[in-house]
């Protein structure tokens, strides 16, 4: 797990596992989301975030696909038993068939990569609104 800069001291808008073998990738990403509200956390690999999310509710999994040893498909196959169950959103720069097996597996949204920031930011404000486990009830439209 790696953290990168501290949380802000309100209350996140969601709380958010990232998952990426690109340790910069992730650290960047999780960067990105705090200075927009969010709780995030990184992982380099989907055995050690599985293993978080056991002991851990988070609102949303944002996870690649392609990954050495255990990949995005393994992780949102093993997300199906966690309780409660967090929603995954899956991003990639392969091929988008497998974004649909993604869908498919249980994933709540996909995105291709490279991805525009405000897109990101509204995939996010979409999956954690509906559902969130901390997610203030303000942020409801």
């Amino acid at each position: 797990m790696i953290d990168a800069i501290p949380l802000p001291a309100s209350r996140p808008r969601a709380s958010l596992v990232i998952v990426d073998d690109d340790e910069s990738c992730g650290i960047s990403l999780a960067d990105y989301l705090r200075h927009h509200g969010y709780a995030a956390k990184v992982f380099t690999c989907g055995r050690q975030a599985l293993r978080y999310l056991r002991n851990h509710a988070v609102d949303l999994v944002i996870t690649d696909l392609y990954m050495p040893d255990f990949d995005g498909i393994e992780l949102i196959r093993a997300c199906r038993s966690l309780n409660p169950r967090p929603r995954l959103l899956v991003m990639t720069g392969g091929m988008p068939d497998l974004l649909k097996a993604a869908r498919f597996l249980g994933a709540s949204g996909t995105l291709l990569k490279p991805v525009k920031p405000d897109r990101l930011l509204k995939t996010l404000e979409e999956l954690t609104v509906a559902g969130s486990i901390t997610a203030p009830m303000q942020a409801c439209r």
